[in-house]
């Protein structure tokens, strides 16, 4: 879904003073279960360089990712006079019958673990629901499917299959019939990185020799 938000720059003696629309709620994704929410950045928009209007307005077009939650906007403006003047005010993106994943932000190889899928009911009716958790990693796959009846203003939880963390990335994936989750998790080697270094003077064509510690192998 697509967000409009309206900068109203008005200069003053001492600053500009930007006011943004109010509170909004709009609704992210779409109740298909082929769509998978999986865009969660960090910041969602940022633009140094918006001009305004001669009566100091300015519009910009802003594409809602795929979370959940409460965003903050901050709008700060400098006039021809270096005058500043600054505004923050939130918007709330929700979806009435949602799917959520926690999952660590990164996992080392051959990490055994269990997800955890919550699923809230903000509708106005009790749902009935088929909840498919999956994982893969590396070639190993596994798969939940737990049927659940969740009554109206209620969240409920439900665990993953154990799986290892392989070489590559954990794609983990929890879907029902109204809305659908994906996230991927990076995979670190096992192990504590050690540097091994030698110092000194060498001529020409000289050979080093760096000996790693004992039980590394290259």
């Amino acid at each position: 879904d697509d967000e409009r938000d309206n900068d109203n720059a008005k200069g003053e003696k001492s600053k500009d003073k930007i006011s943004l629309a109010e509170e909004k709620r709009v609704q992210v994704g779409s109740d298909l279960s082929s769509m998978l929410r999986s865009y969660f950045p960090d910041s969602v928009y940022f633009n140094p360089f918006i001009e305004t209007s001669a009566g100091g307005e300015a519009e910009v077009e802003i594409k809602l990712p795929d979370t959940i939650t409460t965003f903050r906007i901050i709008s700060v403006a400098l006039n021809k006079d270096y005058l500043f003047g600054s505004s923050e005010e939130k918007i709330t993106s929700k979806k009435d019958f949602n799917v959520d994943l926690n999952v660590p932000a990164i996992l080392s190889e051959s990490d055994n673990i269990k997800f955890i899928a919550s699923v809230t009911n903000n509708t106005t009716e009790e749902q009935s629901q088929e909840l498919k958790i999956s994982a893969s990693s590396s070639g190993k796959e596994s798969e939940t499917t737990k049927k659940i009846t969740i009554k109206k203003g209620d969240v409920i939880t439900a665990n993953s299959e154990l799986i290892e963390a392989g070489k590559k990335e954990v794609v983990v994936t929890a879907s029902t019939k109204l809305d659908g989750i994906r996230k991927t998790i990076p995979v670190q080697k096992w192990g504590i990185k050690r540097f091994v270094s030698k110092s000194g003077s060498t001529k020409e064509k000289e050979t080093v020799y760096l000996k790693l510690p004992d039980g590394i192998s290259q």
